[in-house]
């Protein structure tokens, strides 16, 4: 059973970092043949902890896991480098405080639940109006992988 420090070929990609136990431990990087690359903390062979996935299409979260899904904090970034959320996650949802810059400019910062605006929050439009959302429940804006 590895121990310490390992680096470690599958049939789907590689893993190199910290090792015990027979598990993926500690710091480590996990590279999937596909493209997706986490580089991370690890517990048990799942994302636990603060770490960074980065998907082949240039995407990127940066923040915090928990059981292999964004959870906690995090930012996630489009191929530009350009934000596209910063706040709180659940399970790989946008949920509890967050801001949203859509493509086209607009920016919503408040509530989530789920992936969808949920609470009170403010929309910014592009053309530099502001309007105070009370209680929205069911708006969803486009979110792309």
């Amino acid at each position: 059973m590895p121990h310490g420090r390992v680096k470690k070929i599958y049939s789907d990609g590689s893993y190199e970092g910290e090792w015990k136990n027979g598990f993926m431990r500690g710091q480590g990087t996990r590279k999937w043949n596909g493209g997706d690359v986490y580089e991370g903390e690890w517990n048990d062979d799942v994302m636990n902890g603060k770490g960074t996935y980065k998907w082949p299409n240039g995407r990127s979260y940066e923040g915090e896991f928990k059981d292999d899904k964004s959870h906690g904090r995090g930012i996630k970034k489009h191929p530009d480098g350009s934000v596209e959320y910063d706040g709180e996650w659940k399970e790989d949802f946008f949920d509890g405080r967050g801001t949203y810059y859509s493509k086209n400019g607009d920016v919503y910062t408040g509530e989530w639940r789920a992936d969808d605006m949920h609470g009170k929050g403010v929309m910014t439009y592009a053309i530099k109006t502001s309007t105070t959302v009370n209680e929205r429940r069911t708006a969803k804006m486009e979110k792309v992988q």
